[in-house]
């Protein structure tokens, strides 16, 4: 079951996809799983978001979110 988050991190990426990133301090290095792109709801403002779901070399799986609009990246779930 994934923990929702929605959490603001840092993510180094190369080419637009993500291979590190920081959360409350603790550094990850990950590879790339699985990549889908997401349209919001339009009238709600909402925009483009890329999602990224991403591993660790400990076996840790992460949801990355990046928002096109803001140019932002998020933690959005981690599985346990």
């Amino acid at each position: 079951m994934p923990r929702l988050l929605s959490c603001p991190v840092t993510v180094r990426s190369l080419r637009g996809k993500p291979f590190a990133f920081t959360f409350r301090g603790e550094a990850h290095s990950v590879h790339l799983v699985e990549e889908w792109h997401e349209v919001g709801e339009w009238w709600r403002g909402d925009g483009e978001k890329d999602v990224y779901r991403v591993a660790d070399g400990a076996g840790g799986l992460f949801e990355l979110l990046f928002d096109r609009r803001t140019s932002s990246w998020s933690l959005e779930k981690v599985y346990d």
